[in-house]
């Protein structure tokens, strides 16, 4: 074979196996992907490592706060409002859709200091809205976070602050709380 008939030698083509005649695969249409669902709270607390030990629904004088996660870097009260849309933190308070919110949710405010009492730990109050557009990350001491946010808050976290015998301690405190709230749910 010449060198010009080697140049110019056509490549091996690759079969085609799909049937182009066949009568479902043109009949159907495109369907559009679904957007996957964004995380909850719940979604992105099940991903930490370990070493943190997340209670959901914890009631302390018939209050609730959504989850408790616990941890060698600070115990930390999470609440999931159902509220979404456009969320802006400032110091002289929370708005939600340019509403302002006043006063801060009861769940947050009353439930902080009987449960810091009762836990004998301090307690960071963090409020995490779903699917919302955030301006601003704190209204005092209460962060306000996405669920992205929350995790990389939460993952930032690496001195230690309570040693093994406190956290077990808070740890027995919180079941001892939720099964008291068993006996009057129902």
């Amino acid at each position: 074979m010449t060198f010009f008939k080697r140049l110019f030698k056509p490549k091996p083509v690759e079969p085609d196996l799909e049937d182009h005649d066949d009568p479902e695969d043109s009949a159907a249409p495109s369907l559009p992907q679904p957007r996957p669902t964004p995380k909850g709270v719940g979604d992105i607390l099940g991903e930490m490592p370990d070493e943190w030990l997340i209670r959901e629904n914890v009631t302390i004088d018939r209050m609730t706060v959504d989850y408790v996660a616990v941890s060698p870097y600070g115990v930390y009260c999470i609440f999931e409002p159902a509220k979404r849309g456009k969320v802006t933190a400032t110091p002289r308070g929370l708005y939600v859709n340019n509403e302002k919110i006043e006063p801060l949710p009861t769940d947050v405010t009353g439930v902080l200091k009987p449960l810091r009492k009762y836990l004998g730990v301090p307690l960071e109050p963090i409020m995490v809205f779903r699917d919302s557009e955030i301006m601003g990350t704190e209204v005092g001491a209460l962060k306000i976070f996405s669920p992205e946010r929350l995790k990389t808050h939460l993952l930032f976290k690496v001195t230690p602050v309570h040693n093994d015998t406190e956290l077990r301690e808070v740890l027995k405190r919180i079941n001892v709380l939720q099964d008291e709230a068993k006996k009057w749910r129902y």
